[in-house]
């Protein structure tokens, strides 16, 4: 069952990515680019988790294992990029100061590092059952939640209440508090974690779409 369950939540996944290209279609913002190609990533991790009972341990399903841990290592932090250009689109003059550019990036930078050191650089997987599942996990992580993560998920929390706070909109705010609950839950139930990050790419789309009475959409109809 659960197998399945990780299938059905990397097809929704791609249904988020089919959103994710319309908006890039209105804006034409690099900085969307990050959720889109972040959403590719979190469709192919919850087939390959979900596929894997069936795939069976080996060479193969490791080798499709690996880029689930690069992906995130490299394209999470850059969430903390685009939550900036979210906060610049709704004309918070301190999220246009150079200087807020220049340390969220190196915020993001430093986190991909990290990540990097032992999902990407130092990675040694090993195979791991859960409730019907099969995947590879990484033995060579550090104990505890991931820090990254973690991090980034504060940082889109924070961003969350700024916009409600200029604009009004909780839809960041309320998707990082459902990834943030549903981290905590992870340890125990790994799907939670996936749940939450479907949750928080829908927060991220709604929050990306442009508003049916904003002048970019009024200058296209």
């Amino acid at each position: 069952m659960f197998s399945v369950s990780f299938l059905l939540i990397g097809m929704t996944q791609l249904v988020f990515l089919a959103g994710f290209v319309r908006v890039l279609a209105v804006r034409r913002r690099p900085a969307d680019l990050i959720p889109a190609v972040l959403t590719v990533m979190l469709a192919y991790d919850n087939a390959v988790i979900g596929a894997g009972r069936w795939i069976g341990e080996g060479e193969l399903l490791r080798a499709l294992n690996l880029p689930r841990f690069a992906g995130h290592a490299l394209l999470t932090p850059l969430l903390l990029v685009w939550g900036l250009s979210l906060l610049r689109r709704a004309s918070i003059a301190r999220a246009a100061r150079p200087a807020a550019a220049a340390a969220v990036w190196a915020v993001a930078l430093a986190l991909i590092a990290y990540d990097a050191s032992f999902d990407v650089f130092g990675v040694v997987l090993e195979p791991e059952r859960w409730a019907g599942t099969l995947r590879y996990v990484n033995t060579a992580a550090p104990p505890g939640p991931p820090v990254a993560a973690v991090l980034t998920c504060l940082g889109l929390l924070a961003a969350g209440v700024r916009l409600l706070i200029a604009t009004g909109s909780r839809r960041l705010l309320v998707a990082a508090l459902v990834m943030t609950a549903a981290s905590a839950l992870a340890a125990r139930a790994p799907i939670a974690g996936n749940i939450g990050e479907a949750v928080l790419v829908a927060g991220i789309l709604a929050a990306a779409r442009p508003r049916s009475d904003s002048p970019e959409e009024a200058s296209r109809r």
